[in-house]
C-alpha cells in the first residue's frame, strides 16, 4: 500500500471524526439533528474568509471557526431546539441547514456556486490528530463527570428528567454550544483540507454522514463516534466502493443490518462482548451462566 495513500486516508478519518464529535454531544441529550453539515459549514467559511480576506494566521481562524460554530449551535438551540422535539426538530433542523445552503448559493463574497477558492492548505496529520487527542481528554473527562448523567437522563426521558431538578432546557442549550463548536472546528480543517469549499459540501447528505458515525459506533459512549467513523470513511474504500451512489447505499444497508444486530450501535451501553461478535460462543456463555 502506497504510505502516502494511507496517510490521506488517516487525514481523512480525523477530519470527520471530529465534525461527527460534535454530532455526538448533541445526540447525547437526545437532540436529533440533520443539519450539522451546517455547522461545518459555517466552521470552513468562517476559516476561509479569515485567513483569506483578512490574513489572519490559520491557527487564530481555526479557533474562530469553533467559535462561530458555537454561534451556529446556540442559535438552533433557541430558535429550534427548544421550541421542538423528535422528527419535528430534526425537520427544524434540515430546513437550517438548506437555508445557510442557499445563502451562501447566493453570496458572491464567499464565491457563491462556484465555491471558495485558494485556502490555504495546512490540514496535516499531526495538526488533526493533536485536535483529536484534546477533545478525546475533554470528551472522556465529560462522561466521568456528573453533566453526562443529567445529558442521560434527558435523553431517556426530559419529563422524569425535569422533576428530578435537571434544567433540561440549559442541558440542551450546552449540547448544541459545544456540538456546534466541536462541528465547527471540524468544519475549518476540512477547508484547510480541500483548498476549495462550495455550499453543496455541507449539503442534506453530508449532515447524515456525520450523524450515521455516532449512531452506528454507537451514540452512549464517545469512543463509539470512532468506530463509526471508521465504518464510514474506511469502509468503502476497504471494499472497493468508488461510486458516490454505491456508498450511499453500502452506508445505509449497513445501517440497516446493524439496527438489527445492535440498535444502540457497535459499542453500545454495556459494551461489546465477544459472544455478540461470535454466534456459535453464545451458547458456551449460556451454559456458564445459566
Amino acid at each position: 500500500m502506497d504510505v502516502y495513500l494511507l496517510l490521506d486516508l488517516l487525514v481523512d478519518y480525523g477530519v470527520f471524526t471530529v465534525m461527527a464529535l460534535g454530532t455526538y454531544i448533541t445526540l447525547s441529550a437526545h437532540q436529533i439533528s440533520i443539519g450539522h453539515g451546517a455547522l461545518a459549514g459555517i466552521g470552513a467559511y468562517t476559516t476561509a474568509v479569515l485567513s483569506v480576506k483578512f490574513g489572519v494566521p490559520v491557527v487564530f481562524s481555526v479557533v474562530a471557526a469553533g467559535l462561530a460554530g458555537l454561534a451556529g449551535g446556540l442559535l438552533i438551540a433557541y430558535v429550534v431546539a427548544l421550541r421542538l422535539k423528535g422528527m419535528y426538530l430534526a425537520i427544524g433542523t434540515f430546513a437550517f441547514g438548506e437555508a445557510l445552503a442557499v445563502f451562501w448559493l447566493n453570496l458572491e463574497y464567499v464565491g457563491g456556486a462556484l465555491g471558495f477558492l485558494r485556502i490555504p492548505v495546512i490540514t496535516d496529520l499531526w495538526l488533526v490528530y493533536s485536535i483529536i487527542a484534546v477533545l478525546t481528554f475533554l470528551l472522556w473527562r465529560f462522561e466521568k463527570s456528573n453533566m453526562v448523567l443529567a445529558f442521560r437522563s434527558v435523553f431517556d426521558d426530559e419529563v422524569t428528567a425535569a422533576s428530578l431538578g435537571i434544567n433540561v432546557a440549559r442541558v440542551k442549550v450546552l449540547a448544541w454550544a459545544f456540538g456546534g463548536m466541536i462541528t465547527g472546528i471540524g468544519g475549518a480543517l476540512f477547508a484547510h483540507r480541500l483548498s476549495v469549499i462550495r455550499p453543496d459540501n455541507f449539503a442534506f447528505m453530508f449532515s447524515i454522514l456525520i450523524l450515521l458515525a455516532p449512531c452506528i459506533g454507537g451514540f452512549r459512549t464517545f469512543w463509539g463516534t470512532f468506530v463509526g467513523s471508521a465504518v464510514i470513511v474506511w469502509g468503502p474504500w476497504i471494499l472497493n466502493v468508488t461510486d458516490p451512489l454505491n456508498k450511499r447505499v453500502f452506508i445505509g444497508l449497513l445501517y440497516v443490518v446493524l439496527m438489527v444486530w445492535r440498535s444502540e450501535g457497535v459499542i453500545g451501553r454495556q459494551g461489546l462482548r465477544w459472544s455478540e461478535l461470535v454466534p456459535w460462543s453464545r451458547a458456551s456463555d449460556s451454559a456458564r451462566h445459566p
